[in-house]
């Protein structure tokens, strides 16, 4: 295992797992993975946005689960704006620590 999303609930739920670097790429200190590697259960996109005036229009991602809520954990641009297509439809999750989740990584991702 290379990267996984883990949530802060009593179970250390995963919420997304990458094994490589096409998988999962490193980008402005977010981790950007393909959206078939991350589990949705407790993970709901939001109508809130982000106006990014050069990547364009994010939609936030809440954490639902019974024992951790959390606001913007992740994001997602649909429709990036020209020159941004790598991140398109990707989820992101912070690369640092939020209030619901935990990144951890092994050595082959470090870039």
């Amino acid at each position: 295992m290379a990267i996984s999303v883990i949530a802060k609930d009593n179970n250390a739920t995963v919420l997304a797992t990458a094994v490589n670097l096409d998988d999962a790429i490193l980008f402005e200190n977010s981790w950007y993975l393909l959206p078939e590697l991350v589990d949705m259960t407790y993970l709901h996109i939001s109508e809130r946005t982000y106006n990014c005036p050069y990547k364009g229009i994010c939609y936030w991602i809440d954490l639902i689960m019974p024992e951790v809520e959390a606001r913007n954990i992740a994001f997602i641009y649909d429709d990036p704006l020209p020159g941004y297509s790598f991140i398109a439809r990707r989820i992101a999750f912070y690369a640092r620590e939020t209030i619901g989740t935990i990144v951890q990584k092994d050595k082959t991702l470090e870039v």
